[in-house]
C-alpha cells in the first residue's frame, strides 16, 4: 500500500512538471497559455505603426498627385472657365485634403472658390 502512495505521488509530481514536494503546492489540471494572457500592447502598437508608415509611404504619390491636379485646376480657373474649373478645383481640393494632402488641398479649395466667386460677383460691378 505504501508503494501505491509513492507511485501516486510520483505520478502527481511528474504531471505537474516539477519535483516540488511542498505541501502548500496546489494541484491544478488546467494549463494557461498565450490565449489567456493579455496581448503585448507595445508589440501591437509597433506593428500597427509600421503598417501605417508603410501604407502612408505608398499612398503619398496618389495624394500628392490629386493635390497637384486640383491646384492646376484652381490656377487655371483664374484665367479660363472659372465657372467650371473653380468648383472642380474646390471639389478635387477637398478630396485631396481629406486623403492627407492638406496644404495642396487647402490652397486648391481657396483659389477655386475665390475664382468662382470673382466670376459671379465682378461682372455686377463692371
Amino acid at each position: 500500500m505504501d508503494t501505491e502512495n509513492r507511485e501516486s505521488e510520483n505520478f502527481e509530481e511528474n504531471r505537474m512538471g516539477n519535483d516540488m514536494s511542498n505541501e502548500t503546492t496546489q494541484e491544478f489540471d488546467e494549463e494557461f497559455a498565450a490565449e489567456y494572457a493579455p496581448f503585448n500592447v507595445a508589440n501591437f502598437n509597433r506593428e500597427r505603426n509600421e503598417s501605417l508608415r508603410d501604407s502612408a509611404e505608398t499612398d503619398v504619390g496618389a495624394n500628392t498627385t490629386l493635390g497637384i491636379i486640383s491646384l492646376v485646376f484652381a490656377l487655371a480657373s483664374w484665367f479660363i472657365y472659372p465657372l467650371v474649373l473653380g468648383p472642380a478645383a474646390a471639389v478635387f481640393g477637398f478630396i485631396a485634403w481629406y486623403q492627407g494632402s492638406r496644404t495642396l488641398g487647402g490652397w486648391s479649395i481657396a483659389l477655386g472658390v475665390i475664382a468662382f466667386l470673382a466670376y459671379m460677383v465682378l461682372p455686377l460691378y463692371t
